[in-house]
């Protein structure tokens, strides 16, 4: 199997941008960034003389506009993949850049957490648009179950990335359920009300709702396991108090974040820990409409003996996010 890196070209007007995305690809030692352009004009050029593997691209460049270089590399590179990195949001601009034979497209506002992934999706030969855009674009995706999973090293970390996951949702139209500690979820109500969100009304709307996370592992665990039957049970009280389906979504897709399975690595049970993880899976299997996230404290990982711990979670995960 070949181990050469995949050639990147970032195409942007904007310098500050291209070396955010350089240096975040700088920690991928399978990713090379092989050249920069700046216009649309320059880009073309670029591809027709390096052919990258994947074009990382804007759409407000000068002289040519982004729609338009991809439609010309992919004819004299049908080979290169590309990806749009742009902060235009509007559907019809999004719809005609992916016509164009793109295989992704990342909004800036969400580099951070989706560059990597969408990445990795369009590689595989997958397509890849970003959470925001989702249910604004069902065209573009088969409904698949999605588990993700974050690493995260503190709790400011965490509640900023299931921040971002719940108003990507709730901004959507669609809903939001927290299985959360009762100090994560003031934070984030606080952090959702900061982000412009209405939250009297979107609780009232029935489109956001929070659970004890403790409680609820009192409610499925029996002799240090979780019970199945439970487990299950809870996922249907979950998804019954967001279950308004005149402030559904146009895609109805709930987003659930939870620590139980957190909480019990916490006090040493990795075993029901991923076990948790494991029914999570099978439960969601039957409802493509759900998308959960968990996380996991980084150090807690980290400092616990059994290596094999992470890699048996990251197993059981659609996607890995680290904060």
């Amino acid at each position: 199997m070949s181990t050469d890196p995949i050639r990147v070209l970032l195409v942007d007007d904007h310098e500050q941008w291209r070396l955010l995305t350089s240096n975040s690809l700088q920690n991928r030692p399978d990713l090379q960034v092989v050249a920069q352009a700046s216009d649309g004009l320059e880009a073309i050029a670029k591809a027709v003389q390096l052919r990258p593997d994947l074009v990382l691209l804007d759409i407000g460049l000068p002289k040519l506009n982004g729609i338009e270089v991809s439609r010309r590399i992919r004819e004299t590179c049908p080979a290169c993949k590309i990806l749009f990195v742009s902060q235009e949001s509007s559907p019809d601009i999004v719809r005609e850049a992916l016509a164009t034979g793109a295989s992704g497209y990342v909004l800036k506002m969400e580099f951070g957490t989706e560059l990597l992934p969408a990445i990795e999706t369009v590689l595989r030969g997958e397509q890849f648009v970003c959470r925001r855009l989702k249910n604004q674009l069902p065209e573009f995706f088969t409904i698949t179950p999605a588990h993700e999973v974050v690493f995260y090293r503190d709790d400011r970390s965490l509640i900023n990335h299931v921040t971002e996951f719940f108003s990507a949702a709730l901004r959507c139209g669609c809903t939001a359920v927290g299985i959360v500690t009762e100090s994560h979820r003031q934070q984030l109500l606080e952090n959702l009300r900061r982000e412009g969100l209405d939250m009297n009304a979107v609780v009232a709307q029935r489109r956001y709702a929070t659970f004890d996370a403790n409680d609820c592992i009192s409610m499925f665990m029996q002799d240090g396991m979780p019970d199945q039957a439970q487990v299950w049970e809870l996922r249907e009280n979950c998804l019954a108090a967001v279950s308004n389906p005149a402030h559904r979504g146009q895609a109805g897709r709930v987003a659930i974040f939870g620590e139980c399975a957190e909480l019990l690595r916490a006090q040493g049970n990795f075993e029901a820990s991923l076990a948790v993880e494991k029914l999570c899976n099978q439960a969601i299997s039957r409802r493509p409409d759900v998308e959960v996230l968990c996380g996991y404290s980084m150090e807690g990982i980290q400092g616990h003996s059994n290596k094999g711990f992470l890699q048996a979670i990251c197993s059981e995960h659609t996607a890995v996010h680290h904060r």
